[in-house]
């Protein structure tokens, strides 16, 4: 968020060119008389380029100027006007119902206590213009296809959508509902014995490429859980993620964990086919970027239902829904604010098949689901198809999986493989 901070004292800056390709681009007049734009995909360095007024920036001091801010592909995001003693400016932002909010700012009005024109906004965005900046980047979040916190599959929401849904629902056959009893006598034609409860590590690591809009990056993220099954019907699993992206030059961080409750109202059986899992779970995220200066703190709640037909002895289809709420949280660094202003129900909906080759335990699968931000996103939908291979040392214990998946939505392409183990005790 100070990265409004740092552009509004800025408006002393700019010529220089700047490429399709970045993030961050800054354009306007010099007294009336246009200037080339400056781009970069690293808002600190372009910015606190323009603060110093160094090199090419230094051509605005003394100067009425006019600024504009492209953040992410949105144009106009932020204006800056200035006049040429730095005495007097203007400052507004694009809130998200596409109004604007203007701020003026004058060194020499009676509560301004001799501040310059760079410390009066500085001040006014650290401690009292956090409800602007709120609404400054849910705006982002919807418009922009690079945001941080929402709207884009490489946002926070939709991360933490994504651990959730890939451990309960599209993923979760590699955890297994419950690891197997002490096997019956082999001379006896009776059943085997039930079920035990048992305990589970799972770990995975995924890593995709990007394009969003014409801006390219990549992105990893490793993830594991601890699962515990007390009966068959009933299991408790503690997760959490660590994911890294790159947009061009700009990085962006993301943590989170998550708590779930597997519920299993319907398990199969060799003479019942259907199985149906519920869990509900709760989450919480964090993300942050110094390039892009933008973050916060997420918390969700999830349903996740997942319904299996087991339709021969080599052939399974699996059905699986999740819905769930994420709010952001402010987070106070010193005199800093900063408020994601997320409020954001996303929607997953999925449907795979596998099939197990021979009598080795192998088997592959395939499959696709669909993701839907219900409130207003930059990315607003994304299909994301998935293929593979696993191995399994037994219908209920130690997995192995590798496949490749992809996000596809309006604007955005991505290509990725992921690698899943589970580990059964």
């Amino acid at each position: 968020m100070t990265k409004t901070a740092l552009l509004a004292a800025a408006a002393i800056l700019i010529p220089s060119l700047a490429r399709a390709d970045d993030l961050f681009v800054i354009s306007g007049t010099s007294n009336g008389t246009a200037i080339a734009p400056v781009g970069a995909s690293n808002l600190i360095d372009l910015v606190n380029a323009a603060v110093n007024n160094q090199g090419q920036f230094a051509a605005l001091a003394n100067t009425d100027a006019s600024l504009s801010l492209s953040y992410g592909g949105v144009a106009n995001a932020i204006t800056i006007a200035k006049n040429p003693a730095n005495t007097f400016g203007t400052l507004t932002f694009l809130n998200k119902d596409g109004t604007r909010t203007t701020r003026t700012f004058d060194t020499t009005a009676a509560g301004a206590n001799g501040r310059s024109l760079q410390r009066l906004i500085e001040d006014y965005l650290k401690k009292t213009g956090s409800a602007d900046l709120k609404s400054f980047m849910q705006a982002m979040e919807a418009k922009s296809a690079v945001a941080v916190s929402d709207g884009n599959p490489n946002a926070t929401t939709a991360r933490l959508a994504d651990v959730v849904y890939n451990r309960f629902g599209r993923f979760n056959r590699q955890t297994a509902m419950s690891v197997p009893g002490a096997p019956s006598d082999p001379n006896s034609t009776a059943p085997e014995s039930p079920e035990a409860a048992g305990f589970q590590l799972r770990f995975g690591v995924a890593a995709y490429t990007f394009d969003v809009n014409g801006f390219s990056g990549q992105s990893v993220t490793l993830g594991s859980s601890a699962d515990w099954n007390f009966s068959p019907n009933v299991g408790l699993s503690i997760g959490g993620f660590l994911a890294y992206n790159s947009v061009e030059d700009a990085d962006v961080f993301h943590a989170g964990l998550f708590l779930g409750v597997p519920i299993r109202p319907i398990v199969g059986t060799a003479t019942q086919p259907w199985t149906w899992e519920i869990t509900p779970s709760i989450g919480a995220a964090g993300s942050g970027s110094e390039d892009e200066l933008a973050g916060g703190i997420l918390y969700g709640l999830a349903g996740t239902s997942l319904l299996r037909y087991q339709a021969t002895d080599k052939l399974a289809f699996e059905l699986s829904n999740q819905v769930g709420y994420y709010s952001g949280q402010a987070l106070t660094l010193g005199d800093l604010k900063v408020d994601p202003g997320v409020e954001q129900w996303v929607l997953k909906n999925g449907l795979e098949a596998q099939y197990m080759i021979g009598g080795g335990g192998w088997y592959a699968y395939g499959g696709a689901s669909y993701t839907n931000f219900l409130e207003d996103a930059a990315v607003q939908g994304y299909l994301t198809p998935s293929v593979g291979m696993g191995w399994q040392k037994s219908p209920h214990g130690t997995n192995v999986e590798f496949g490749f998946l992809g996000d596809f939505g309006h604007g955005y392409t991505g290509y990725g493989a992921r690698l899943g183990v589970n580990i059964a005790f």
